[in-house]
């Protein structure tokens, strides 16, 4: 249990962002130019624990 959320209405987190299609799309969009997923991996790399936030 969370807070007042019981175990089956947590919310879950990913330890890391898959670049699928839909993320390299959105960021993209964010810095302008086609990302590769090396490159998509490599900014959220910077992000350390927290990139599957």
């Amino acid at each position: 249990m969370v807070g007042d959320l019981p175990a089956d209405q947590e919310f879950g987190r990913a330890e890391r962002v898959t670049p699928v299609r839909e993320a390299l799309r959105a960021a993209a969009k964010t810095y302008g130019k086609p990302i590769s997923e090396a490159e998509f991996n490599d900014v959220a790399a910077r992000y350390g624990i927290w990139q599957g936030y």
